[in-house]
């Protein structure tokens, strides 16, 4: 559950980001002069964007969060059980 999180934030900042990037960077007049093309300013943002989420969303939270132990564990486990219909006898 908590690996499902950190990827689902994951794509959605690579996503925006990568958009938000290629749309801002496209707009920089000195870029389009020394020869960037549509092409080569997207794929220079996908790169920029995903070293950066890479190191700092996924590996800080995976390292932090998704294989130590947290206060979120007993929900996530909750969560999981109630969608694979377990349930403890108590």
């Amino acid at each position: 559950m908590k690996y499902a999180l950190v990827w689902t934030g994951s794509l959605l900042l690579n996503m925006y980001g990568t958009t938000f990037t290629c749309e801002a960077l496209s707009r920089w007049q000195f870029l389009i002069n020394i020869g960037f093309t549509p092409d080569g300013i997207f794929a220079a943002s996908t790169l920029a964007v995903s070293l950066l989420v890479s190191w700092f969303w996924n590996f800080a939270l995976q390292r932090y969060f998704v294989y130590r132990p947290s206060a979120f564990d007993p929900w996530a486990i909750r969560f999981v059980d109630a969608f694979t219909f377990k349930h403890k006898n108590n």
